[in-house]
């Protein structure tokens, strides 16, 4: 599901997605091909026992050998995402023989990878260290819940209201539930204290026993069941509580500031919930093996009575997450096709009617019009200054935009911006994150980078926004805004 979430952003990115999975997955082939993707099913390929076993050898590389053969057939692969628990570098290193680049999707750090990119949008409290020599150096990681691969019905969301008193709760532990955990949950829900609380309930296609929780529902005026719904969003953000699973509605719910009750009901959940627990941003109930109804109810009862720490949550959920998360997974994957060059003496023309072009005068520190023999005089001293680089960000052999980076011991100075015909072409973020690799990789030592925009450049503070560029000084008529790297 969270793969469905980034290859749809993906298509609106003009991207051309497939899927290639496991036969165990045909129950969802249908739900999939109904968003104009295609999926491809592997011939001879064995499951993990568990979903965080890893292959074994010979069954790893008969499988990347498979998933080879399918991306040959059509044409290769300018990236290959990969999310699957059971998998490690050595499948990952079979197919850099098909595919430009490879991006992994993880959240156990618990094997080595090779990757250009990595995602684990968990909430963890050690989440910049955990993937430390499990990566290589140059790997990108995009870690926590602002990189979160929200739906997109999350995305768009009014904001959430507080309600002092618990009058909705919403229970739900995602699309199997094999041990029944909703139903353990309703029949605690169906003690008379709790008649006065609307309760909706979620199953999924792969609900192991809808049946009879649907029939608990029946029984109860309070208890609403929803089945393989496409408006959970709503239902979320309409509740005062959520109980359920430390899976990937964990993210949805930090990022719309929803207080929950967690019980890890797979072993790959446990560190998640124990980290949502530290932070205050849901109860822990324990695990599946250790699931007590008496502890439940105590902690159920305390969450309800609790109006400081459920109004808690709701504050703190914008410090965690981004609802653009999606779309800013999509930016550095899109940065990939960004190459940045060193202007060189040639290139005056061009950058003099780039920046001279009215749509970049507006915005700039000098909006006036700029003389092409100043403007030549500037371009000479940009080439030899060694503190300046001046680069010019090219999609194949078309250039898409300028950066220019001063540099001052560990500090860098941004100025960037658009050719002009890809203005409204959502390659300023891409061009952005790919500049901050540039300087990442050509001068170590600079750690904090630094962008004066004009106030009134809404789309430009957003798009530094979006590479977390922090708001760091307003003078009234620019931001200075500041990242470290």
């Amino acid at each position: 599901m969270r793969c469905l979430t980034l290859a749809l952003q993906l298509k609106k990115h003009e991207a051309d997605v497939a899927f290639i999975s496991h036969e165990n997955s045909r129950h969802l082939e249908d739900m999939v091909r109904s968003h104009g993707i295609d999926v491809f099913f592997l011939p001879d390929s064995t499951p993990c026992a568990k979903p965080e076993q890893i292959m074994a050898g010979d069954d790893m590389l008969k499988d990347a050998a498979n998933t080879c053969e399918i991306i040959k057939k059509e044409g290769g692969a300018d990236l290959v995402i990969i999310d699957h628990y059971g998998i490690d570098f050595k499948w990952e290193n079979a197919l850099r023989e098909v595919s430009k680049k490879i991006m992994v999707i993880d959240d156990l750090a618990n094997r080595k990878h090779d990757c250009d990119i990595l995602l684990d949008q968990n909430f963890y409290i050690d989440a910049q260290s955990r993937y430390d020599g499990l990566v290589p150096d140059a790997c990108i990681r995009l870690l926590g819940p602002a990189y979160a691969l929200l739906r997109d019905e999350f995305t768009n969301l009014p904001a959430r209201k507080f309600n002092e008193q618990v009058e909705n709760i919403v229970i739900s532990f995602g699309g199997s539930d094999p041990d029944n955990f909703t139903g353990r949950v309703l029949e605690i829900l169906s003690n008379n204290k709790y008649l006065g609380v609307n309760i909706n309930v979620v199953a999924g296609v792969a609900s192991a026993h809808k049946d009879v929780v649907e029939d608990i529902c029946l029984k109860h005026s309070n208890m609403h069941f929803h089945y393989q719904i496409d408006y959970m969003a709503k239902l979320m953000n309409e509740a005062d509580l959520f109980i359920g699973a430390g899976g990937a509605t964990s993210l949805e719910r930090v990022a719309i500031g929803l207080p929950s009750i967690v019980i890890a009901i797979a072993d790959n959940q446990q560190e998640v919930c124990d980290n949502l627990a530290k932070a205050d941003l849901a109860k822990y109930a324990g695990n599946k093996n250790d699931f007590d109804i008496v502890l439940f109810e105590k902690i159920l009862d305390g969450a309800i009575d609790d109006i400081n720490w459920r109004k808690q949550v709701l504050e703190k959920s914008c410090e965690y997450s981004q609802v653009s998360g999606a779309g800013k997974v999509c930016a550095y994957i899109k940065s990939f096709d960004v190459e940045l060059k060193r202007a060189e003496e040639n290139d005056s023309e061009n950058i003099y009617n780039w920046r001279n072009h009215p749509d970049n005068r507006k915005f700039s520190n000098d909006s006036s019009q700029i003389d092409f023999a100043e403007h030549n005089a500037w371009f000479s001293n940009s080439l030899t200054n060694n503190k300046r680089d001046l680069l010019i960000g090219c999609i194949g052999n078309i250039a898409i935009g300028v950066v220019r980076f001063d540099r001052d011991v560990n500090n860098a100075l941004i100025s960037i911006y658009m050719v002009p015909q890809f203005h409204g072409k959502r390659l300023g973020l891409p061009l952005l994150l790919s500049s901050l690799e540039w300087i990442k990789k050509h001068y170590p030592d600079i750690k904090n980078i630094n962008a004066e925009v004009i106030k009134e450049n809404i789309s430009s503070l957003k798009t530094f926004e979006r590479a977390d560029f922090e708001h760091y000084r307003d003078n009234g008529t620019k931001i200075t805004m500041s990242k470290t790297l």
